[in-house]
């Protein structure tokens, strides 16, 4: 039987009706269980002391035998590009739509009876398979191999996830999604998305008729309180929002721009960005020795933060860096509860900030654009501005974004190769894969950018049998019941995946992928 959950708030324009409920399945506990935290923490730990199976069997498979597209021009690419002797100058990776679902609420109308066995697998799994990718994400770059004649992939210097870290909007739901993230060894940074700020995903707050606003139930609700949970510092300054206790700390890489190493040291480096609440508190006022106003003070997020920042990487050349501009497409516009759905939005201080950002750029300092939506996604009143501010700045390498599944468009310029806008599809929902970005620089000058589509271990083969676990100390003792942590989280995370398979190929979804290289841009004067 399920039983409805008591609305401890109702929210505004509850007069609409509506045949949505929002239902607790009963004998079920919510996701974020006590013990999480120390399965993911000790499953987090295992990979790293490097003991052959665990750490071999999660790392992604990349190679030209698994997958000749990427030691290929990307169809559509335009002018080909010869890989030979190209120079790595940025590596990240980009994941999208992991959309985690709390899976001990249903949102479902009066005439269903159940789920189907394959999504209840998914949203029961959903977890697992984020770990199971993050932990993958952390031994890439590790083997060395080239692709066929191009450069080995590089080891990332960040993760971006653009957009629908949760499926419900609940912060149950986001609890989970930090703290799998935060098992990264390197930093990330997150991008709004519609699922992210309005409750029920992409049906507007006023269109639903009651929730439930007890922990860890609590809806998210807009983007301010989306940003400030995504830092300790931001929790505890914030009493509408859950007990932060309910969720892992702020991590090393994210606060001091680093890569973590096996034996937990972490030393500031400027190639790996830092930011406390994963890129929202960027825009921040600073505060003298490279804090932001919110570190020196110990505040919550700045009056500025509006969900679209920016920050600057450098290369190994001294004379290019990147700027990574991040958009937030999913701005509350109109709040009179008529409309909303997945159409993309922004308001014109947003355009005017980007096109300041991309009138600024220093020589020698390159764009990449990331959002949520697809340009095509977009409302009339943002996409063709949106569009042109893009197409018209020849440093601008691409605009990458989630929402719509992996794709490729070359965009036309007045000058200069095309604008690349480079989609990406869910890591869960389909095609169920992570992509590794990489910018080249050839001999005359000229950057390409490879797109590299991996899947983790227990996605693409089977999880060797581990030797039974050793104790790692502290919490991971209570939970040791001889079986590896790891062995346990590929079962979980091959149900995920299978379930996601199986609904992918009910819905007659195509697996192809958008991969390979393409031209971003053409010094003047180079032979092209």
């Amino acid at each position: 039987m399920r039983l409805r959950l008591m609305a401890a708030a109702v929210l505004a324009s509850a007069c609409v009706t509506t045949t949505w409920r929002y239902q607790r399945i009963e004998g079920e506990v919510a996701s974020i269980h006590p013990d999480l935290w120390y399965e993911i923490e000790c499953t987090g730990k295992e990979p790293l002391r490097g003991d052959g199976g665990c750490a071999a069997a999660l790392a992604p498979a990349v190679s030209c035998e698994t997958r000749p597209e990427l030691c290929a021009q990307l169809p559509g690419g335009g002018t080909s590009v010869a890989c030979t002797g190209l120079e790595p100058l940025l590596s990240f990776v980009q994941l999208s739509d992991v959309k985690l679902r709390e899976h001990a609420v249903l949102v479902t109308d009066e005439s269903s009876t159940g789920l189907p066995k394959a999504l209840d697998q998914q949203y029961r799994n959903d977890d697992a398979v984020l770990l199971a990718t993050v932990l993958g994400i952390n031994q890439l770059g590790s083997s060395g191999a080239p692709l066929g004649t191009c450069p080995a992939l590089s080891a990332p210097q960040f993760v971006i996830h653009t957009g629908n870290s949760v499926e419900l909007g609940l912060f149950s739901e986001l609890t989970q999604f930090i703290g799998g993230m935060n098992e990264l060894v390197i930093p990330w940074f997150n991008v709004v998305g519609p699922n992210d700020v309005a409750f029920l995903g992409a049906r507007p707050n006023e269109r639903v008729s009651g929730a439930n606003a007890v922990v860890p139930f609590a809806p998210i609700a807009d983007v301010d309180r989306f940003m400030r949970f995504h830092s300790q510092k931001g929790a505890k300054k914030d009493v509408s929002l859950p007990n932060p206790d309910q969720r892992t700390a702020d991590k090393g890489p994210n606060k001091t721009g680093c890569r973590l190493q096996p034996n937990g040291l972490c030393n500031p480096d400027p190639r790996y960005p830092r930011s406390l609440f994963h890129g929202f508190d960027v825009n921040c006022v600073k505060a003298g020795k490279g804090l932001t106003q919110l570190e020196a003070d110990l505040d919550t997020l700045c009056s500025t933060a509006r969900g679209y920042y920016a920050f600057t990487v450098p290369s190994p050349r001294p004379e290019i860096s990147f700027r990574v501009v991040v958009l937030n497409s999913a701005e509350s516009v109109l709040d009179d509860g008529a409309s909303g759905g997945r159409e993309g939005r922004m308001l014109q201080e947003q355009l005017r900030w980007l096109q300041r950002e991309l009138d600024a750029l220093p020589s020698g300092t390159f764009a990449l654009v990331f959002g949520h939506h697809p340009l095509s996604g977009l409302g009339d009143s943002v996409r063709e501005p949106l569009t042109d501010l893009l197409s018209g700045r020849p440093r601008v390498l691409g605009y990458f974004h989630g929402g719509e599944g992996d794709s490729f468009r070359l965009h036309a310029r007045d000058a200069g190769v095309g604008l690349a806008e480079v989609g990406t599809g869910a890591l869960l929902d389909f095609p169920q894969l992570g992509r590794e970005v990489e910018v080249l620089r050839a001999a005359d000058g000229s950057l390409s950018v490879r797109v590299a589509s991996f899947s983790q271990g227990p996605a693409s083969r089977a999880l060797p049998d581990p030797a039974p676990l050793q104790p790692l100390g502290g919490n991971c003792e209570r939970l040791n019941d001889g079986t590896s942590f790891c062995r346990k989280l590929s079962y979980r995370a091959g149900r995920g995946f299978e379930a996601s398979r199986q609904l992918s190929a009910d819905a007659g979804l195509s697996p192809e992928n958008a991969n390979g290289l393409f031209l971003a841009w053409t010094p003047e004067g180079a032979a092209r």
